[in-house]
């Protein structure tokens, strides 16, 4: 019997995080050695918020920290909610419960484009270099 792991509880996504060389945007500037790519969390209020939300739906909150992960430098990321029930192995009402409740409980903010979804991550929570430079 093949059997798909659930990724909520079965995948390792632990990485090796070191410095790095890494391409600069701009083609004319050559390769520099920098620190690797990094999120930042807010401390206060919306750090405990984020550890109130892993308590009371912990599934729901493994979904955001994927979306996390993907987000791009304006802190979105667009998926079709079939394709994060197939990453996770979980059916689309799931996924549809899930990321209804990270919308309603302020941790992401959802956008329709065609039949995918754009989910924006709530930056009082959580961003990156790049969107925290914008500011």
């Amino acid at each position: 019997m093949n059997e798909k792991k659930n990724a909520l509880f079965e995948r390792d996504i632990r990485h090796s995080v070191q410095s790095t060389m890494y391409v600069d945007e701009d083609a004319s500037i050559p390769l520099k050695k920098m620190n690797p790519p990094f999120f930042q969390f807010y401390k206060g209020a919306s750090f405990d918020y984020l550890k109130e939300k892993m308590t009371q739906n912990p599934k729901a909150m493994a979904v955001w920290f994927e979306l996390v992960s993907l987000m791009d430098n304006q802190g979105a990321v667009m998926i079709s909610q079939p394709s994060l029930a197939e990453f996770f192995n979980v059916s689309l009402p799931t996924i549809k419960r899930f990321t209804k409740w990270l919308d309603d409980n302020d941790m992401i903010s959802i956008f329709k484009v065609g039949t995918a979804n754009v989910y924006a991550i709530n930056a009082s929570i959580v961003s990156d270099r790049l969107v925290t430079e914008k500011q």
